[in-house]
């Protein structure tokens, strides 16, 4: 009988390779994704031992979510895996916590968008530092005593379809001097105003690792530093500022440094410069409307070839309540003016002044309060996403005003209103319990809490809050149709010859007008 061969050093040494080798290849198919919930009105936070793991936690479910951001995030035991997914739901309306992302290739979204709201009690509102490939997307973040959502040493990252308001700096990539690897990602469809300071902000500090940005499609407004604000040196390349509106902030949109594309963008009445750009050979700046700022340009700036500077012809910028931004930002409106809508007359010289065809943009969405996308070249400046129409026609029971007899003028108005309402072909639906619900008539306007909305039936809704003004507002989409009565409007001195319904439900919305004729509404 032979005797075994014993294992040379180099088998052995094959052996141990192996073994490496098939450890190393399970390391590279990452765990199956999983999705978790958060819902402040009814979820729980288990914050227990982490080294007490005995009990295996239930799997996560839609009905078993957390209580906060931050407890899926630090979940004990399991803890989050690479390609993980947090779906974030409006709960109680509010989540008062500064939040922290502490793993790679996450995606934390707010489910419907704009649904939920992060307001920190100090500091940051969303944090990611030294991580990779994570995106946040739908969150309304507010109040932040420093930056809204910020970005330091973190590259490949997505910020997309957020508000941020009355925050310092609103949305801010860092790269560090001593960083390994540069911020670096695409902040696109966000609308920002409101901040305190800058609104969109991309800082490189490092000379060693190359970084950019691309600020794609963004809304940026009553800031009260730039608009956007980008400031590399020279090791950050190809940035991409396109098809962004920046509209009375301080100042309006500046490259200091490094290289790369500038287009499509609308720059107006910003208080101080409008555009800046520190090196016309590196940046390719070209198809802006740039108007009404205090310069139009740096000095000494040579303007892009095919740029404009002529008034945009926004729809409403302030909105019927005519205010800036604020908390009432749901009524602003930088649409821009169809000749072929009704009451828009002139067509907006940004439209079809865009660089490109629709076809090979970048950029979706509309410009137009019909929410038809752009046809043949690209329209300049911000898209809203597409939304559907609601309304069609709406009657009217009652308008009754309470007048002083003496100035012989109305004080308060109340309306009581029917009509009909029905969703677009396209759209995703409607959840008013658990969306933001906004009513506008005439200059009244009043955004429902979230949770304002119950469920009465299959597709019906009954809405009612204590603020002075909406004593019930109730959809029934089974029979396609909405009623309200308002009560106790402050109103203007001249009675309204004319009755504007507006609504907002997610991102579904409707405009009506209709003439106010002794007492009774007929066809405008």
């Amino acid at each position: 009988m032979e005797r075994p061969r014993r294992p040379s050093g180099t088998d052995r040494l094959m052996q141990v390779l192996l073994v490496l080798l098939f450890f190393s290849l399970l390391s590279a198919f990452p765990a199956v994704a999983t999705t978790y919930y958060v819902d402040s009105s009814q979820g729980v936070d288990d914050p227990g031992d982490p080294d007490d793991c005995d009990e295996t936690p239930p799997p996560p479910r839609p009905d078993t979510p957390f209580k906060t951001i931050n407890g899926a995030i630090n979940q004990r035991c399991i803890g989050l895996e690479n390609g993980d997914t947090i779906i974030v739901r409006p709960g109680t309306g509010l989540y008062a916590e500064a939040v922290q992302l502490k793993r790679d290739f996450i995606t934390l979204r707010a489910e419907p968008a704009l649904g939920a709201v992060i307001q920190p009690p100090s500091g940051q509102g969303v944090l990611v530092q030294n991580w990779h490939g994570i995106t946040i997307e739908g969150f309304i973040v507010k109040g932040a005593t420093t930056r809204g959502i910020s970005i330091v040493n973190s590259a490949n990252m997505v910020v997309r379809n957020n508000m941020v308001y009355d925050s310092d700096t609103g949305i801010f990539f860092r790269t560090t001097a001593d960083a390994k690897v540069a911020a670096s990602g695409v902040v696109e469809n966000n609308i920002v105003h409101s901040n305190t300071g800058i609104g969109i902000q991309y800082e490189n500090r490092s000379t060693a690792v190359l970084g950019n940005i691309v600020v794609r499609n963004n809304l940026v407004y009553a800031n009260r530093d730039w608009g956007i604000f980008l400031e590399p040196i020279s090791a950050s390349v190809g940035n991409i500022i396109a098809n962004n509106t920046a509209h009375l902030n301080a100042r309006g949109i500046r490259i200091s440094a490094g290289s790369g594309v500038f287009v499509d963008n609308i720059i107006t009445n910003n208080i101080g410069v409008g555009l800046g750009n520190h090196d016309e050979k590196k940046v390719l700046e070209d198809f802006n409307n740039v108007f009404g700022n205090n310069p139009q340009y740096f000095s000494g700036y040579m303007a892009g070839l095919h740029n404009i500077s002529v008034d945009p012809l926004y729809i409403d910028p302030d909105g019927p309540d005519n205010s800036l931004g604020g908390e009432d930002w749901e009524d602003d409106s930088f649409h821009l003016s169809q000749g072929r809508l009704p009451g828009q007359p002139v067509t907006s010289p940004c439209v079809d002044a865009g660089s490109v065809a629709v076809a090979e943009a970048t950029v979706d969405g509309s410009t137009a309060t019909d929410n038809l996308p752009d046809i043949g070249k690209l329209d300049m400046g911000f898209h809203y996403p597409i939304t559907h129409s609601l309304m069609t026609e709406f009657s009217i029971s009652s308008v009754t005003a309470v007048y002083d007899g003496r100035k012989r003028e109305a004080i308060t108005t109340s309306y009581n209103l029917q009509g009909r309402l029905v969703l677009g072909a396209n759209s995703n639906g409607i959840n008013p319990p658990t969306e933001r619900v906004r009513i506008e008539v005439n200059d009244f306007g009043h955004t429902l809490p979230v949770g304002s909305c119950k469920v009465q039936d299959v597709l019906k809704w009954s809405c009612a809050t204590k603020t002075l003004g909406v004593k019930s507002f109730t959809i029934d989409l089974a029979k396609s149709s909405f009623s309200m009565v308002l009560e106790g409007i402050l109103v203007p001195p001249v009675f309204p010859s004319s009755v504007r319904v507006r609504l907002y439900l997610k991102d579904d919305a409707g405009d009506v007008t209709k003439a106010l004729v002794r007492g009774t509404l007929s066809a405008p």
